[in-house]
């Protein structure tokens, strides 16, 4: 499988934002999950088949990252990957909680 690789360390929380053009896989693993990744063993990790842009997720800080975009059958160029590390507060909300501080008149 092609993918692209993307290593980072965080010290406090912070949103990745990845945006993308084309349909792919994005996962989103701490430091020992990626190398199970890369051995073919079973892990853990954040994300999965994406096919809206951006993808977006919040991560607490204090562990190295590995952001892995799976292109498959698409070369990096039509995926066009954009990564962005961001303040909390650019973490989606979930919608229901959106709602329900509407109503509550609270942000």
């Amino acid at each position: 499988m092609k993918y692209l690789r993307f290593p980072f360390k965080l010290n406090g929380s912070k949103t990745l934002k990845v945006e993308f053009d084309k349909p792919c896989s994005i996962m989103v693993f701490v430091d020992g999950q990626f190398q199970r990744y890369r051995e073919g063993l079973s892990c853990q990790y954040f994300g999965g088949p994406q096919s809206s842009s951006p993808y977006m997720v919040k991560l607490p800080g204090g562990y190295k990252y590995h952001c892995i975009i799976e292109t498959g059958s698409h070369s990096k160029e039509k995926v066009n990957p954009r990564i962005e590390l961001v303040g909390p507060q650019a973490a989606p909300k979930n919608p229901v909680i959106a709602e329900l501080d509407a109503i509550l008149d609270r942000d």
